[in-house]
């Protein structure tokens, strides 16, 4: 039992570490709000009174 949990121990962290990550990037202004969202691309976007995720 405690090989199986082992084995499957790297695997669980790395799906941990993504959701981790894509949870992180999740933006949602209010609708009477406006965020710039700048970083490895060249033009940043703003984002008016709704969700999306920058990551993607």
């Amino acid at each position: 039992m405690t090989e199986l949990i082992l084995a499957f121990l790297p695997i669980l962290v790395i799906i941990a570490l993504l959701i981790l990550i894509l949870t992180q990037g999740y933006v949602k202004a209010p609708p009477d709000h406006a965020y710039i969202i700048s970083g490895i691309r060249k033009e940043p976007r703003v984002l008016i009174g709704r969700a999306q995720n920058p990551v993607l």
